[in-house]
């Protein structure tokens, strides 16, 4: 399994508190089966900008040591960038990471109400040759209101990463229940865990993969939490 969105990276944004939670983390992850981690740490102007060159430095540092510990995990650079006018310009001048220097780019949209801007900006991405991948849909509110607002961006060919903890109520009912609508319909290309301190998601996994195997078949399990994101990693077009 790939982890797609972790905050996992010490003392830039909200997630690890510092290098002794960064190392509980992963091996928190590897114990329950993931293979690789993509660092999403927030990018959010004027609040979390730590660049693109700054986290390929920490994860350098990090890898170093998990080779010395003989640890088989990949770490791979990304963010996950909360929209913004500005962010496009920010990924082309090599300032926000990209998914694995790919052309694949995590986002997150407000949680209450849509920026009116949003058709446009991803309109940007995807005509720079850009995929967007937007973070836990689930969890906005216009969302759970209605996932059929959803369709005009799968049209154009946007993806979206589901949380793992949303199947079983960590984010709320409302949550719960969109995901699995989202599930159901074939909306969610990956999955995430969002994990933002040790002793948290990762320690749910066995209750998430049991939930989540009522939910959709172990095929689509499979291509939720490996082959998409595999593809993803790779720069490859998803079926």
């Amino acid at each position: 399994m790939i982890d797609m969105h972790a905050h996992f990276l010490p003392e830039i944004d909200d997630g690890a508190k510092n290098v002794a939670d960064t190392f509980q983390m992963i091996q928190e992850a590897q114990e329950v089966g993931f293979t690789g981690l993509v660092s999403t740490s927030h990018y959010i102007k004027d609040t979390y900008f730590t660049t693109q060159y700054e986290r390929s430095q920490i994860l350098t540092a990090l890898r170093h040591i998990l080779e010395e510990k003989n640890s088989s995990i990949t770490l791979y650079n990304g963010a996950e960038i909360y929209i913004d006018e500005d962010m496009l310009e920010g990924i082309e001048n090599g300032i926000i990471p990209k998914i694995n220097h790919s052309r694949y780019v995590l986002m997150e949209w407000p949680m209450r109400q849509k920026m009116l801007a949003t058709g446009d900006l991803i309109t940007q991405l995807l005509d720079h040759d850009l995929i967007p991948i937007i973070a836990h849909p689930e969890r906005y509110e216009y969302v759970q209101n209605n996932i059929n607002c959803l369709q005009e961006y799968l049209d154009k060919g946007v993806l979206f990463q589901s949380n793992y903890s949303s199947i079983i109520g960590g984010y709320g009912i409302l949550a719960k229940k969109t995901v699995i609508k989202l599930l159901q319909n074939g909306m969610v290309h990956c999955l995430g865990t969002d994990c933002h301190r040790p002793n948290s998601v990762y320690k749910q996994m066995d209750k998430i993969l049991k939930q989540l195997s009522k939910v959709i078949s172990d095929k689509e399990i499979e291509l939720l939490t490996t082959v998409n994101p595999m593809k993803i990693l790779n720069n490859q077009s998803l079926d």
